[in-house]
């Protein structure tokens, strides 16, 4: 393993842990609009603002100037099929939600998140060792612990959630493949804006688009700035460093900062189950970081000397 590439990897590991902050702070965010909007007025505004600032990103980054989008399978082909299959994830849970409680949100993530480690294992051919997939499941152990709560479903919710699911390891496998030959914010101005199109056609369609207070509009552009633009900006980045898996598993940390966030923010306690999940999730990442630390410290005492002369 050259040192590039493990300046690479450490980078990746930034990348995926600034992932994790975004999604506890655009999740918390959420929790003070939702009074106000609906699920689906909430994530519509998001993405909306969200592909405003890629737009604004590409334009003042000159980005624009050295961007190749095409009309071709090559160029936003990829990225259009990102954006469709975010656009499916966020209609299946929403279908989910109107016939499940709001317990299928956590467990509708944590099974996409198996689903797209599978995707990276059959689709990428990522291979991990023994000990690194048992720090995954531990974990993602953790997760459970935290986010569990019964789920009572019909057929019809169960399969909303399977095609969600899919469509999220789908979404993630074709990022990284197309991340090899695309920039990160192209990728991630496509998908956005055909997300954003596609939930505004769909409340359009069902008279929900309507116009948010002042304060709310305020958070909604707060949401869309740290949730689907940084978040996506890193997450990204973060594909084009590291496995599949890795990203998905050190993103799992949100999962430990959002119940550290309603403790900071309202004094609220941390319940057993938060301690025990959050402090397996954090073992489980920092076992996993480490072991990738250990193989390229290894690799490179056993790399050759550069030759003298």
């Amino acid at each position: 393993m050259t040192r590039g590439s493990r300046a690479a990897g450490r980078e990746g590991v930034l990348f995926a842990a600034s992932c994790a902050v975004l999604t506890a702070g655009a999740f918390l965010l959420g929790k003070q609009v939702l009074g106000e909007l609906s699920a689906l007025q909430l994530v519509t505004s998001v993405y909306s603002c969200s592909a405003l600032f890629f737009l604004g990103h590409l334009l003042l980054s000159g980005e624009r100037r050295t961007s190749r989008l095409t009309l071709g399978p090559g160029g936003i082909g990829s990225s259009a099929w990102i954006g469709a299959f975010d656009l499916v994830y966020n209609v299946a849970l929403f279908s989910a939600l109107r016939s499940m409680t709001s317990a299928a949100h956590g467990f509708c993530s944590l099974l996409g998140e198996v689903v797209t480690i599978a995707l990276g294992v059959l689709v990428l051919g990522e291979r991990y060792r023994s000990t690194e997939a048992l720090w995954m499941l531990v974990a993602a152990a953790g997760v459970v612990v935290i986010q569990w709560s019964p789920v009572t479903a019909g057929r019809a919710g169960l399969a909303w959630i399977l095609v969600a699911s899919l469509a999220s390891g789908a979404r993630t496998v074709l990022a990284k493949r197309t991340l090899d030959s695309r920039s990160p914010a192209e990728v991630a101005f496509v998908r956005t804006a055909i997300v954003a199109l596609g939930l505004l056609g769909i409340s359009a369609a069902s008279g929900t688009l309507t116009a948010p207070s002042a304060r709310t509009a305020g958070l909604v552009a707060a949401m869309g700035l740290v949730g689907p633009f940084l978040n996506t900006l890193c997450f990204y980045q973060a594909l084009r460093r590291l496995s599949v898996a890795r990203v998905v598993i050190l993103r799992m940390i949100y999962v430990v900062l959002i119940p550290l966030g309603a403790v900071l923010s309202g004094g609220q306690a941390l319940s057993p189950r938060e301690v025990i999940g959050g402090a397996a999730i954090l073992a489980g990442c920092a076992m996993l970081v480490r072991g990738r630390g250990r193989r390229a410290a290894g690799a490179a005492a056993a790399s050759p000397p550069p030759a003298t002369t």
